[in-house]
């Protein structure tokens, strides 16, 4: 039997360790030559070594997937397999597109039903889906709502609206665009788990940002001025990450 060559992108090793055990068990036809955890690296790796299949996670520590598949040429594409805990509007934008992808906690027998899919599917028509999938999710992530509730009501806003969240205590303070803020019972940590793949960035341990809303950087304070007027302050550490995402959402 002729191997498959294939590569795990994922930045989690517990995830790694986890996924590579059991496409050893499941898939036997598949051969493991790399496990990548970074953005740059898996572009470096996937250009050199040509893996037929890379499983792909979404969200990885210094960027994402898309990120990757933005930066290969065509010809240089494996086929994909998306690995992901994303929610039910993600999973929606991934069956509409006719992507293959493997929902965390991965299923042993769904792990086989998507590398035979995937094996059997023409890179080219892949590659299409995958152009279908990102336009339809860079367009969701406009609209999708959250819930914010409050003490008699609970109003849903679209993440778009939002300019900046502040952490104050146990609650975080939520700044839209219309000029309105809400005062929640929830901690700063939460909204940053729940928008980290919409655009959003913990410049501080006090402030999620929006990045679509930054008008203005004071590279010498470290401060970015939003849409608003409002400032925040962005922590030494996060500096860098910062201006890279920055980058990577404007044209030069």
């Amino acid at each position: 039997m002729e191997l498959i060559t294939a590569a795990i992108i994922e930045d989690e090793i517990r995830n790694q360790q986890l996924l590579s055990h059991m496409i050893s068990n499941s898939c036997p036809e598949i051969n493991i030559i790399g496990v990548l955890e970074g953005v740059q690296e898996s572009i470096d790796f996937i250009k050199e070594q040509k893996p037929e299949i890379i499983f792909l996670d979404i969200q990885l520590k210094d960027g994402s997937g898309f990120d990757i598949l933005n930066a290969l040429e065509e010809k240089d594409q494996p086929k994909i397999i998306f690995t992901t805990a994303y929610d039910q509007y993600a999973i929606d934008a991934f069956r509409y597109s006719a992507v293959n992808y493997l929902l965390k906690p991965i299923d042993d027998d769904e792990l086989i039903s998507s590398v035979k899919k995937v094996v059997e599917t023409k890179g080219k028509v892949q590659l299409s889906n995958i152009r279908n999938l990102l336009t339809k999710m860079m367009v969701d992530s406009e609209e999708q709502l959250i819930a914010i509730s409050g003490t008699s009501t609970t109003e849903y806003i679209r993440i778009s609206e939002i300019i900046h969240i502040k952490a104050m205590g146990a609650y975080s303070q939520i700044f839209l665009r219309n000029g309105d803020c809400h005062t929640v019972s929830k901690v700063i940590k939460i909204y940053d788990e729940m928008l980290s793949k919409f655009n959003f960035f913990r410049t501080h341990q006090s402030h999620l940002i929006n990045l679509k809303c930054v008008r203005k950087y004071i590279k010498g304070d470290n401060i970015a001025v939003l849409v608003n007027g409002d400032e925040a302050i962005i922590s030494r550490n996060k500096k860098d990450k910062f201006v890279m995402a920055m980058d990577k959402m404007t044209l030069s």
